[in-house]
């Protein structure tokens, strides 16, 4: 199975899924987790990524980094 099958119509995506809608490794998300960078939530032993939340960090990161080359 394909990680992009089905990921459309959820709200929540594993870090598998999350890690391959951001475009990098799933080692470079866990270490974002680690360091309490990227938003996340635990279901009991499940680690997950609101796709909303996922959207507004990157957007985040892009204003943050627009601001650090315009100084």
């Amino acid at each position: 199975m394909n990680v992009a099958d089905g990921l459309n119509d959820r709200i929540l995506v594993s870090i598998k899924e999350a890690a391959y809608l951001l475009g990098i490794c799933e080692r470079s998300l866990w270490t974002l987790v680690q360091e309490r960078q990227i938003p996340h939530l635990r279901l009991g032993r499940r680690l997950l990524f609101s796709r909303d939340s996922l959207q507004s960090w990157v957007t985040e990161q892009q204003q943050k980094s627009s601001a650090r080359a315009m100084t």
